[in-house]
């Protein structure tokens, strides 16, 4: 009984830490956006990752559009044209800009393997959410007695490390799918 006890208080401790953390980055994040330490904004959800993006993409023909509109390789090969046949500087640029069409063309494709990563991942954390709420479910069984309230908070911290999971999973893959947007309009990092 002191053992139950004494895991219920660790948790109790866990979730009042959790708490003053959120806390704490609620006011962090309203100093860094220009409001009061203790204003109210209006703070949403990130929206779900839209998969239907990650079925339409063509990594050739997106890899094209990211080259023509690259905005430091546009601007070299307008300096390239301007150059003096034959000289020096025209080599030079001339390597330039292969060495950044290349450089533009593996990051398209690293780009493209982040999001394929992030969807597994995404999938994966589904699939965990899934399994965590049947087992929540059966833990329900706390009221007929079946289970103890340790056993129940247990499982309640579980199920909400596999829901904080998922969301971590969908804004990953969000994040990964402006970066690749991005890209598709110049500008690469």
């Amino acid at each position: 009984v002191l053992n139950a006890q004494k895991s219920l208080q660790s948790l109790q401790s866990t979730l009042t830490q959790t708490k003053a953390g959120l806390q704490a980055q609620h006011q962090q994040l309203c100093v860094q956006t220009g409001w009061s330490y203790d204003a109210e904004p209006d703070i949403q959800d990130l929206p779900q990752a839209d998969l239907t993006r990650i079925a339409a993409m063509n990594l050739a023909a997106d890899t094209q559009t990211a080259l023509e509109q690259n905005l430091s390789l546009q601007s070299n090969k307008r300096g390239y044209a301007n150059m003096a046949e034959g000289s020096a500087d025209k080599k030079n640029m001339d390597r330039t800009i292969k060495n950044q069409e290349q450089t533009i063309r593996s990051g398209m494709q690293t780009l493209y393997n982040d999001i394929m990563q992030k969807q597994t991942a995404l999938q994966l954390a589904d699939a965990s959410l899934a399994a965590e709420t049947q087992t929540m479910n059966a833990m329900q069984k706390l009221e007929l007695g079946m289970a103890t309230q340790l056993e129940y908070k247990s499982e309640e911290v579980s199920f909400l490390e596999k829901q904080i999971d998922k969301e971590t999973a969908n804004m990953n893959l969000q994040q990964a799918l402006e970066t690749y947007e991005w890209a598709l309009k110049g500008y690469m990092k």
